[in-house]
């Protein structure tokens, strides 16, 4: 009696490791299922069986993988909801067609305009869910914070053009500086003539004269005028780029400077830029930045505005009223 109740909770406990082959599969079987489907109605019931998969995964707490590979299945399945969907119903045209004509009177499936409208981009983009699922495939497997895909998570990774949105320091070094910070800066310094760690996106909001990207190397570039840095979050990169900019402005060939980093202040680095620096506000909480897929994070640490010039006071002033903390230098 005790032999048969120890076998039967064991075929209990057995489920997740039968359920994640199972999940682990689900891909392959949702495209054989997908090539049978014809109707909205049908994708549509086969994304309920999808969801109630997830559900029941999630209660059996499956590892990020099994989970990915039942997301992945659904976002098969959306695509071919999204394809299946005319496209503008009834509900979306009114009564009326075209010039007046009656619009066809072609049922949907019960989903609020919403969804039909974003199940028609994860249509739309269907030649980007391979390459998504690698990418994340690819990050995960260098993270013991694994990334996990959605529907929503994909929309952002094709708006982003194919970059992750993740949280803050996991494998991503760009992290750019929110508008009212910039605002700041530039109050001031009166200008920024040059950020040379930056990108594209980055520029829509500092806006500086000339800047540098990854690709076009800022380290490997002369720095002068007024600069606005905020550094790659990579210890290494950091370090060069604070070494740098200090160069850049003992030689004069930088005359101010608005320096943001991490209040890391057992680095050399990080005092290596208070002793040539007039001032340091200290942020009141952390700065929470921004990346190009649209995600917004924060570090685990306050943050450091260093200034660099003979506009002191006008730096204490305008930081202080973002409520930061200033330590100013007081020469002897």
């Amino acid at each position: 009696m005790a032999t048969s109740i120890a076998k039967r909770v064991q075929g209990l406990l057995d489920v997740p490791d039968s359920f994640r082959k199972t999940a682990l599969g689900f891909p392959d079987k949702a495209e054989q299922a997908i090539a049978l489907i014809d109707t909205p109605e049908a994708a549509k019931d086969l994304l309920d069986r999808a969801q109630a998969l997830e559900v029941y995964a999630r209660r059996v707490k499956l590892d990020t993988e099994a989970l990915n590979a039942i997301q992945y299945g659904k976002l098969l399945i959306t695509a071919k909801l999204g394809e299946l969907l005319p496209a503008g119903g009834p509900s979306e045209r009114g009564t009326k067609g075209g010039r007046g004509k009656k619009a066809p009177n072609v049922p949907l499936p019960a989903f609020s305009g919403p969804a039909i409208s974003r199940y028609r981009r994860v249509s739309a983009h269907q030649p980007k869910l391979r390459e998504y699922r690698e990418e994340i495939e690819l990050h995960n497997a260098g993270t013991d914070d694994p990334h996990e895909m959605s529907t929503a998570d994909f929309l952002k990774y094709v708006g982003a053009g194919g970059v992750l949105c993740t949280k803050h320091n996991n494998d991503i070094v760009e992290w750019y500086t929110p508008a009212h910070w910039i605002e700041s800066v530039r109050k001031v310094m009166g200008t920024i003539d040059l950020d040379p760690a930056t990108s594209t996106h980055a520029q829509q909001v500092v806006k500086a004269d000339r800047f540098y990207t990854k690709d076009s190397d800022g380290l490997s570039k002369d720095w002068q005028g007024t600069v606005f840095l905020n550094p790659p979050f990579k210890a290494s990169l950091v370090s060069a780029f604070v070494h740098k900019l200090c160069v850049s402005y003992t030689e004069n060939d930088v005359t101010q400077a608005v320096l943001l980093t991490n209040n890391n202040t057992d680095t050399e680095w990080w005092h290596e830029a208070a002793e040539l620096s007039a001032a340091v506000a200290f942020t009141n909480g952390r700065v929470s930045f921004y990346n190009q897929a649209g995600a917004w994070s924060s570090p685990t640490n306050g943050q450091s505005f260093f200034y660099f010039g003979k506009k002191m006071k006008q730096f204490c002033i305008e930081f202080s009223k973002r409520d930061c903390i200033l330590m100013q230098r007081i020469d002897e």
